[in-house]
């Protein structure tokens, strides 16, 4: 076997609808990161809170998909 042979048996196949799955997921956690940097806060607990709720946003989504 040739290495292009060896990359086509090897290399994992996404599919459109994938990415663009990957992709929501990416934008989701993205904009979640920039509002817990730059929303006013009342305290770190807060902040916390926000943080975990977009962790089972996440989960969320993935459960469905």
């Amino acid at each position: 076997m040739n290495y292009k042979e060896v990359k086509n048996i090897v290399e994992p196949i996404l599919q459109q609808q994938t990415l663009y799955q990957l992709n929501q997921v990416r934008v989701f956690v993205d904009n979640s990161l920039k509002n817990a940097l730059t929303q006013d806060f009342k305290d770190e607990e807060d902040k916390s809170k926000y943080l975990v709720d977009t962790l089972f946003g996440i989960r969320d989504f993935v459960m469905t998909q």
